[in-house]
């Protein structure tokens, strides 16, 4: 994979990566965040299904389950097979204080301030409904979902 050629250990990261869905939803896309903070890299993102022997995960949200770039897997009955075809949606790079820093710190802190780490719905609120939350928290920061990103246009509730 192309991108991995950009990661800096040196700088503040945000990738926002896609890959297919798994079968038989694959006609949608899949969408993650990977965080570098200075060569501290994490996975961040939402599954239909609760990984319960996954330590780090809060209800639907999930850290590092799986390693940063990989794709889903093809097929829910076989997770040792994943898409090959991940795509960079976007990415932001900076230095101590830049948007790329203050992002990354945005999804790192996601336990605590995702509203709907515990509810999943196809129609969102949905792993694309989760990456189109954040984004929609840094007008301008240039991260773009693509058009097959089902759930992105998902209404979060705002408060009273």
């Amino acid at each position: 994979m192309e991108f991995v050629k950009l990661f800096n250990k040196e700088k503040f990261q945000v990738f926002l990566l896609t890959c297919p869905a798994t079968l038989p939803f694959a006609f949608w896309s899949h969408s993650w965040f990977v965080v570098n903070q200075r060569g501290q890299v994490s996975r961040w993102e939402i599954f239909l299904f609760q990984q319960k022997k996954h330590n780090k995960r809060w209800g639907h949200l999930h850290k590092d389950f799986y390693s940063p770039t990989r794709g889903l897997p093809i097929f829910v009955f076989a997770e040792d097979i994943p898409w090959q075809c991940v795509g960079l949606a976007g990415y932001l790079e900076g230095k101590k204080g830049s948007l790329a820093e203050r992002v990354g710190d945005f999804v790192v802190d996601t336990p605590h301030n995702y509203p709907h780490c515990n509810n999943y719905y196809f129609s969102g609120p949905n792993s694309n409904s989760y990456t189109q939350w954040v984004i929609d928290h840094f007008p301008g920061c240039g991260l773009k979902l693509p058009t097959d990103a089902f759930g992105k246009d998902y209404q979060f509730a705002q408060p009273v």
